[in-house]
């Protein structure tokens, strides 16, 4: 009876006006936080990691932290001793310089997913006595313009528990709400993990690496570098770093996050677990300046098909236009199988071993997702978004390292091996940016 009366005296029309302002009220909003996500400085940089210990114990550290979508909270990347269940709580302050350090929030309890209280969500499977978590904290409305433009820091304390001075972190523009529309070709970042093979890497092999995803179309490549590399490797990073005369692409960079863990035998402590934080910490550190994320480690290098009726080999970019059209498009996540490279010959170029296994390792695909979805990864695809399309008429991931069934069992030893006519397609323009750099830099090599 209530509702009639209330039509009768407002009618339909007044209802109907309501109802749109009420939407055009929601739309603004939405429109306010997307434009809060632009209004970041374009020369803010990106911070490196520290890994300082919230605990006496030093059994927790505290990584990083980005906003999150929502804007009502920001998450924190932890790297945790799997048996420590330490009481983490949050305050916010200063990140500009005049007032720095200025605390501007109240304590609040840090939690995990679902809002469980001092929760820790765990980024990894079962191994290793060290593993990556994220915790979140509360954002309150007031901060959200400063937040996702920099100017905020969150300090991590064990409240009455230590007499241990706070651990502040810079909180850092992390998923945009949507993907932003990009003039010309989309971005593709790479995440490069912090595993063993990267200390053994030689400057070729590096070189190869980077040139091979460059002419891919991969427009930014993070490293994250767990030990000083030597002398010559880093001689190829500076001159990628530093540009030269080669550049002639402005748009392809490459950037290097030092990833020197607190631990002895940290290998040992933290397995894959490492690597696995490294590629979530990456996930939100570049999803605002790229349009699509994939990661890797630099024994594995994606190569898409090529098409025999067309002269110019379309490289991600063409895989692109693929998975933005018709039953694609409903999925934001693509991912590709593997095949291992036979390991011979051990010496040269990667690129003269030129056979493949004649089988693919799905187990092992690898994906590309749009960075406006980006929430968790695992070692080989995204945990969130978990729904994905495959893709094995597209590219394929080709891996240079220890041929392996599993994370954990390897291939049975009668593989076959076929040649990798995929590669044969790229190999004159690698081979010609290669040595052109190497000619570059014969006066440092």
């Amino acid at each position: 009876m209530v509702a009639v009366q209330f039509l009768k005296q407002f009618g339909r029309r007044s209802i109907i006006v309501l109802l749109i302002f009420c939407g055009l009220l929601s739309f603004g909003r939405n429109v306010f936080k997307h434009k809060l996500f632009e209004s970041i400085d374009s020369n803010f940089t990106y911070p490196d990691l520290t890994f300082e210990s919230v605990d006496d114990q030093k059994e927790t550290f505290a990584v990083s932290s980005y906003t999150e979508q929502n804007l009502r909270e920001i998450r924190i990347l932890v790297l945790k001793k799997e048996t420590a269940n330490p009481l983490v709580y949050c305050y916010y302050v200063s990140n500009i310089a005049k007032t720095k350090g200025q605390i501007i929030s109240n304590t609040m309890e840090t939690f995990g997913v679902r809002g469980r209280k001092f929760g820790f969500h765990s980024l990894t499977e079962p191994t290793g006595t060290y593993r990556g978590y994220f915790i979140f904290c509360k954002l309150p409305p007031d901060l959200v313009t400063e937040a996702v433009r920099g100017h905020v820091a969150v300090a991590l304390h064990l409240g009455t528990a230590t007499w241990k001075v706070p651990i502040i972190l810079p909180v850092l523009p992390g998923t945009p709400k949507t993907l932003l529309e990009s003039e010309g070709t989309p971005n593709i970042g790479l995440c490069v993990a912090p595993s063993d093979d990267m200390l053994t890497i030689t400057a070729i092999g590096l070189l190869e690496f980077i040139e091979a995803q460059r002419i891919m179309g991969v427009s930014l490549i993070l490293f994250y570098m767990p030990e000083q590399p030597s002398r010559q490797v880093q001689n190829v990073f500076d001159s990628y770093l530093e540009g030269s005369e080669l550049e002639t692409d402005q748009q392809f960079q490459v950037e290097i996050v030092n990833w020197k863990l607190p631990l002895i035998n940290s290998s040992l402590q933290t397995w894959e677990g490492a690597q696995i934080l490294s590629y979530n910490d990456c996930i939100f550190r570049i999803s605002r300046r790229v349009d699509y994320i994939f990661h890797a480690n630099v024994k594995e290098i994606f190569i898409p098909k090529t098409n025999a009726q067309s002269k110019k080999n379309p490289g991600w970019s063409g895989i692109i236009q693929t998975i933005q059209k018709g039953k694609y498009a409903k999925k934001t996540v693509s991912c590709f199988p593997t095949r291992f490279v036979e390991p011979f010959p051990k010496v040269g170029s990667m690129f003269e071993r030129k056979r493949v296994t004649t089988k693919i390792y799905i187990a092992r695909k690898k994906c590309l997702l749009r960075s406006d979805t980006a929430h968790e990864v695992s070692l080989h695809w995204p945990v969130k978004p978990q729904a994905f399309n495959y893709l094995p008429d597209q590219g394929t991931v080709y891996n240079y390292g220890t041929c392996a069934e599993s994370d954990y069992e390897p291939c049975k030893m009668d593989n076959q091996f076929v040649v990798n006519v995929d590669l044969q397609a790229y190999l004159v323009a690698i081979h010609s940016s290669v040595n052109a750099r190497l000619d570059y830099l014969s006066n440092e090599m």
